[in-house]
């Protein structure tokens, strides 16, 4: 920019800056971390980012290393666990530099850390680094001096000696000047015709105080002071000095650190002020300030930097860490002025906004500065809540209240009037006004009224017209003054003046009435309508579709709706806002995360003609500016973290070469997007191993239990909130090498000495195969004939005896319960249940036995098959009529009838009849008001995480039927926890545990089985399902099923 030398030009600048101070009450969206989220030491002094996207951040204490959701030190040399960073610098070859206190300076690549030892020539503290255009790089040491750093020298630190400089506080290289700054001013050196030796060029006689930052540019160089604000030195054949920091208001201003960001605007660090940001316009700058007043953690900033996402961090000295990712969301707060915080409903004014609350109407500027119109009691509004803000086209302000009418604004007077009151109170509850050229037209909670533009009522209309309700929401008016109405109705209804109300559009036929609260039209026409519990309606003659919590809003109670000037619908709801785009027909959420911290209110909503979207909440009113949104199209950086095989880590590398075994393989990686590090989602696969590519989810761990041999393609992708990855997936190779027999030799050798023994066997038994033939052939015909008729008549019983036992199947898959109704009680389920055969011995069954008590059942019959399911079919029959008959009260005195059932239906308690069928069975019960359960169990155990703590359950040494026992000596025991959300229940049968296989062909046992269950109980049971059956499948391999398998885990 030139130098500006006109008074009037200046002038003209500073009304500017006085101009775009943000308001009083402003509120921007900062994320703090702090010791609370794990950041040790609040006093940050350098931040910088890897090629990887990690965040390195200094602090007066140690060095960490920040991924969006954890900060680690733990993959650091001891001797930085405890060191205090002053400096850092990314050279062009991608590596971390940091300068330390004590006068160390080291590197991070690789993984790895070297360091260097300035410290030898002095101890003083690195105050910068900087890298010169042969690559080098340049350290500055307090009172030591600046050293030149070229690594691939066996001595490698080289002092350039430069006498003119002492106490150095700030450096910086641009081409080939280099830029000293130091407690008494700045001093410009451009390095000689070698490029080695600076030659000191002028000190810079404008400047004499304490230089602390430096930022080089291409054409010139800005210097921020401790006392002096910034200059601006430009780069040319004469260097010329500008003090910038005057223009911009920032003449004694202690600034610290100065960066500019990728879109040209201009942070400056300061200690004392915040953060203050200069946008350079056509017109002059534009300034902000961000402040404790404005929701920032601290005035005094240390440091600034922009990450690969385009987020500013902010390093404060004593308040941590700040992550400021856009202005686009502002809140703007009322407490105690006009029209207070409770904003109820907002509307366009001229170019200005205004918002009517519980404490009359503010007329302002879009940005909420400077002095506005207020109107209060004494403006002669009524003094109740404004509900809703019209502007007809005569420019006349309308104003419906709560309980008080209708009002109009006179502009020249200043003063609110009366214009209509009625002795109805419902119909001085004014909802919604909107108008045209004609007419006003106006919702009411007892109906509709119209007016024309001089105020006279033209028309009532309710429920005796033809409304389908009287409380009416909202209106939206369309080009043919016909209004459409949002109110309690069975489809979309519109009213006109000459034919009344009538139903436009109908409900599906799965809605029978939709409190309808929004309505808005698009730019092609289609009505969005928004509800209070049933989401948000989009609405055209062909189709109605439904977005909701399932589409992924925040909400399906909505309580406003406008369209911005891009085609996206904003939804206000009591917790947030969601952005619906159609064409993509895609959801994005605003929360507490974003900034949004209050209640939307009932169609405070609108769109400005510059885009600006506006909602009236409970806490001031929100303003999102589309066009200083940061595109959410960069994707996150994705790392492979660390791999284990058979619970040992392999250090990551591209590719990765084991020797031969059978390993399990646990691979963690990470996506980084600092923007939203919760929502980010990941897809992965292990070529030759996974057919397809896993399930979009938030897993950052891959599971495979049992590599073998061969080459493998690790390959995952991560996405960003808005779905966006990278074009290339992470890929990691993973070889493990075949065993000696499978390699070519030993291949070769074998083949050959095959031959060599098949040729010898076949000469030996030639002849003997020779005499036999004919004989052979003979009773090969005789046989053939036997076997013909007898496989005939084999596969005409086999099938009449396969069609029974698949109709058996029928039968009992009957009875069983459907899971989904375990899954309506308990989301977070799952049950795995595989036969042995057809049929199964193994059952389950679960349904309410009260109000609030849930019984489930995982029982294991006597035998499998045929027989087992018999069994299976008298327990669940039982247990279904002992649980309607309701003749129990806890799970041991059901068991006990059971018991008593199965021993007489089967009359075990005759001598005749006596047989040793029963079953292994659990019976639990689950008060869903406190997740107490109450279990008892008969042969079984059961398995319990509570608090992440893993406990095993044993059931009574009794089983249900079977053996005969005295009564009183059979006894059942109930078991009683109180569990808490997150905690987990297992129950199996022991068909799981029996199962042989593995390598060595023996049963998987409850060893294994625990050891299972706390590797994997803290994922979704969904994925636990997954890993159960899988492993239950490896395991089994090529041996046949033993048992029926039942197995089934809830978590509360």
């Amino acid at each position: 920019m030139r130098q500006i030398r006109s008074p009037f030009i200046v002038l003209f600048c500073l009304v500017v800056f006085f101009i775009t101070i943000p308001a009083k009450g402003q509120t921007c969206h900062f994320l703090h971390y702090g010791v609370e989220n794990g950041l040790q030491n609040r006093f940050v002094y350098t931040i910088n980012e890897d090629s990887n996207g990690f965040l390195w951040v200094g602090t007066g204490t140690e060095l960490v290393r920040f991924d969006g959701k954890t900060f680690r030190k733990d993959m650091l040399p001891d001797s930085l666990q405890q060191s205090f960073v002053t400096t850092s610098l990314k050279d062009n070859q991608g590596d971390l530099w940091f300068g330390f206190n004590d006068g160390y300076v080291g590197y991070y690549r690789e993984g790895k850390f070297r360091f260097f030892d300035v410290h030898r020539f002095s101890e003083s503290r690195i105050f910068g680094l900087a890298q010169d255009f042969h690559g080098n790089i340049l350290v500055a040491s307090q009172n030591g001096g600046i050293f030149s750093i070229e690594q691939e020298e066996e001595d490698p630190v080289h002092p350039l000696n430069l006498k003119e400089v002492h106490q150095i506080s700030a450096l910086a290289v641009s081409g080939n000047y280099l830029f000293v700054g130091t407690f008494d001013g700045l001093y410009v050196y451009r390095f000689d015709a070698g490029g080695t030796l600076p030659v000191l060029v002028k000190k810079v006689p404008e400047i004499s105080t304490r230089v602390q930052s430096i930022l080089p540019g291409d054409h010139d160089v800005l210097v921020g002071t401790i006392d002096s604000g910034v200059y601006r030195l430009k780069l040319g054949d004469k260097l010329t000095t500008e003090n910038v920091g005057k223009i911009w208001g920032m003449e004694e201003a202690n600034v610290t650190d100065i960066l500019r960001d990728s879109r040209g605007d201009y942070w400056f660090a300061t200690f004392g002020s915040g953060v203050i940001r200069i946008h350079i316009a056509r017109t002059g700058f534009v300034r902000e300030d961000y402040t404790e007043t404005t929701g920032l953690a601290a005035q005094n900033i240390q440091c600034i930097f922009e990450d690969f996402e385009k987020n500013i961090w902010i390093g404060t000295y004593g308040k941590g860490l700040v992550l400021f990712p856009d202005d686009a969301l502002l809140l703007f707060h009322f407490k105690g002025r006009v029209p207070g915080d409770n904003v109820t409903a907002v509307t366009a004014y001229d170019d200005r906004v205004v918002l009517g609350g519980d404490k009359g109407i503010l007329i302002q500027n879009p940005q909420i500065s400077g002095k506005g119109i207020i109107l209060t009691k004494a403006n002669g509004l009524p003094g109740t809540s404004i509900n809703a803000l019209f502007v007809d086209t005569k420019g006349k302000l309308w104003i419906g209240t709560r309980g008080s009418g209708i009002y109009l604004y006179n502009k020249s007077k200043n003063k609110a009037s009366p214009l209509f009151q009625s002795g109805n109170k419902l119909e001085n509850t004014i909802h919604s006004i909107i108008g045209n050229d004609t007419h006003v037209w106006v919702g009411t909670a007892s109906g509709v009224m119209v007016f024309d533009l001089q105020g006279h009522l033209l028309k009532k209309l309710s429920t005796y017209e033809g409304l389908p309700y009287n409380n009416i929401n909202q209106i939206y008016l369309d080009k043919d003054n016909e209004a459409w109405l949002a109110t309690m109705s069975d489809g979309l209804y519109a009213i006109s003046l000459d034919n009344g109300a009538s139903r436009k559009y109908k409900l599906p036929e799965t809605i029978a009435r939709l409190q309808m609260k929004s309505i808005v039209r698009d730019l092609s026409g289609g009505f969005w309508v928004g509800t209070y519990g049933n989401g948000v309606f989009n609405i055209t003659k062909d189709t109605i579709l439904n977005y909701n919590e399932n589409s992924g809003m925040i909400s399906n109670y909505c309580y406003s709706l406008t369209i911005d000037s891009a085609g996206c619908v904003w939804v206000g709801h009591s917790s947030g806002i969601s952005r619906i785009y159609p064409d993509k027909k895609k959801v994005r959420t605003y929360s507490h995360k974003q900034g949004v911290v209050a209640e939307c209110n009932l169609n405070a909503a609108f769109t400005d003609q510059q885009g600006r979207v506006w909602f009236g909440t409970s806490n001031g009113v929100i303003r999102f500016n589309p066009s200083r949104e940061k595109p959410d199209t960069i994707p996150p950086k994705t790392n492979i973290l660390s791999i284990t095989f058979s619970d040992k880590k392999i250090p990551v590398h591209k590719k990765i070469v084991m020797p031969y075994g059978r390993y399990r393989v646990r691979i963690d990686f990470l996506g980084i997007s600092y923007r939203d590090p919760q929502e980010v989602m990941y897809r992965y696969k292990l070529e030759n191993y996974d057919d397809n590519w896993s399930d979009l989810s938030s897993n950052t761990t891959a599971y495979y239990g049992r590599l073998e041999d061969g080459k493998y393609r690790f390959l995952v992708r991560a996405y960003n909130n808005a779905g966006y990855t990278t074009q290339e997936p992470v890929s990691l190779w993973i070889i493990i090498k075949h065993p000696f027999w499978k390699s070519w030799w030993f291949v070769l050798l074998s083949v050959l000495a095959l031959i060599t023994g098949v040729y010898i066997i076949i000469k030996v038994r030639e002849r003997n195969h020779i005499k036999r033939e004919e004989y052979l052939e003979k009773e090969l015909e005789k046989r053939s004939r036997e076997v013909l008729e007898k496989n005939a008549e084999l596969e005409l019983k086999n099938k009449e005896i396969t069609d029974s036992i698949n109709y058996a199947r029928r039968i009992q898959s009957s009875i069983l319960p459907p899971i989904q109704r375990l899954k309506d009680v308990f989301p977070d389920s799952f049950v795995f249940y595989q036969p042995r055969d057809i049929v199964s011995g193994d059952f389950y069954w679960w349904g309410y036995v009260d109000v609030d008590r849930f019984l489930i059942v995982c029982a294991d019959s006597t035998g499998h098959g045929v027989p087992g399911a018999f069994m299976s079919l008298i327990g669940s029959t039982l247990i279904k009529d002992l649980t309607q008959q309701g003749r129990y009260e806890t799970p041991s005195q059901l068991l006990g009838f059971l018991n008593r059932e199965i021993t007489s239906s089967l009359n075990q308690n005759l001598e005749s009849g006596k047989s040793d069928d029963g079953m292994d069975i659990i019976v639990l019960e689950v008060n869903l008001n406190n997740n107490h359960i109450k279990f008892a169990s008969a042969m079984r155990p059961v398995i319990l995480f509570m608090d992440n703590e893993i406990y095993t359950l044993r059931g009574n040494r009794n089983g249900v039927g079977g053996e005969i026992i005295e009564e009183e000596k059979k006894v059942f025991n109930d078991q009683e926890y109180d569990l808490k959300k997150g905690d987990i229940i297992y129950m199996f049968s022991d068909g799981y545990p029996d199962q042989f296989g593995g390598p060595r062909g023996k049963k998987f046992k409850m060893g294994p089985l625990r050891k299972l269950l706390e590797d994997i109980h803290e994922l979704p049971m969904d994925e636990q399902y997954e890993i159960v059956k899988k492993t239950f499948e490896e395991w089994k391999g090529d041996n046949m099923q033993i048992d029926d398998v039942l197995f089934m885990g809830l978590r509360f």
